[in-house]
């Protein structure tokens, strides 16, 4: 038995994640054992704590996991529809060309079908969807000052991640890859807007904190937790000194400008993107910041951090944090 297949099988019987065949060949899908699904709600909780009860600029909300088409036009790289007979089929504009191509069809029937296909709602890929969607009222009730935040905890449905066996296997498939189902730790940050290189820096430094957060909460290998920093986007990442397994912890991302436009442009323009600057007395367009965890790798390093390097023992004991 490889390490690999030991660790799996000692997280299944102590109770943390349990693998099993009852999706199929979906990987992107999470069952907690007794352990786990503790170590999940207290990991939540001492976010939740550390994000927004000891933070006075950060404010709790609650989105739906599914989203409207309209919002889905400002992010065309997720637009995605998860159907239970077929997977994840192609995007409501590709069903719409669908009903249209059906030229022998009588008005009326023509009609019917573009409104069923028109109603089609969208499991969300990211939690930030419904916080922009919803900006001008979260504003209103919170009547918040940049810099300010959004947390939230919730599904989403992320579109495309397979690994490498299941994608061998998709070679001649119609549908896109697999969704993974993600509970997700999302933090939206809303940053004064007349800077763009002070925006870049406020987002260094809040992923230096971050990394410090996560280390924070391994007690055999906070070492093994690093930041890695690419042109998109910065990571905090653990690797597994057991297994070189390596997980991302947390992503931590300045979005591009233009996505308050996108959205704004999706919702026609019902979204008013500005807030109060520092001072309170001027209207000003934030830069947006966005981080979020799977809660699932989160449990898994956890997990692999109580191992230590003794994976191969098989029956070692488990020293953990969060449980």
């Amino acid at each position: 038995m490889n390490v690999q297949s030991n660790v799996k099988s000692l997280f299944s019987k102590r109770g943390f994640l349990f693998y099993n065949s009852i999706y199929g060949p979906n990987p992107g899908f999470t069952d907690y054992g007794p352990n786990g699904c503790a170590m999940a709600r207290n990991l939540t909780n001492i976010w939740w704590r550390t994000i927004v009860q000891q933070n006075q600029n950060v404010t709790g909300y609650e989105g739906s996991t599914f989203i409207g088409r309209d919002v889905m036009r400002a992010w065309p790289e997720h637009r995605r529809v998860l159907s239970t007979t077929q997977g994840v089929v192609d995007t409501t504009d590709v069903a719409i060309e669908t009903v249209l191509s059906k030229k022998d069809l009588p008005d009326d029937k023509l009609r019917e079908l573009l409104k069923d296909k028109l109603s089609i709602l969208h499991l969300r890929p990211s939690a930030i969807h419904s916080v922009l969607g919803n900006f001008h009222s979260i504003i209103s009730a919170a009547s918040p000052k940049l810099p300010f935040g959004v947390a939230q905890t919730g599904t989403c449905f992320v579109p495309g991640r397979v690994d490498s066996e299941q994608s061998e296997q998709k070679t001649n498939t119609t549908h896109s890859p697999a969704a993974s189902e993600e509970t997700h730790l999302d933090l939206t940050i809303f940053l004064p807007g007349h800077s763009r290189e002070a925006s870049v820096a406020w987002t260094n430094a809040f992923a230096d904190s971050r990394l410090c957060w996560w280390q924070s909460l391994l007690i055999n290998t906070p070492s093994r937790v690093t930041l890695n920093k690419t042109e998109k986007a910065t990571t905090v990442t653990y690797e597994s000194p057991s297994t070189g397994e390596r997980l991302v912890l947390e992503t931590v991302e300045l979005l591009d400008d233009n996505v308050l436009e996108a959205h704004r442009q999706a919702l026609k323009g019902k979204a008013k993107f500005m807030i109060l600057n520092q001072k309170g007395i001027a209207l000003e367009k934030p830069h947006v910041l966005h981080t979020h965890s799977s809660i699932a790798h989160c449990v898994n390093a956890l997990a692999l951090d109580a191992l230590g390097d003794r994976a191969d023992e098989g029956t070692c004991c488990l020293t953990y944090t969060c449980c």
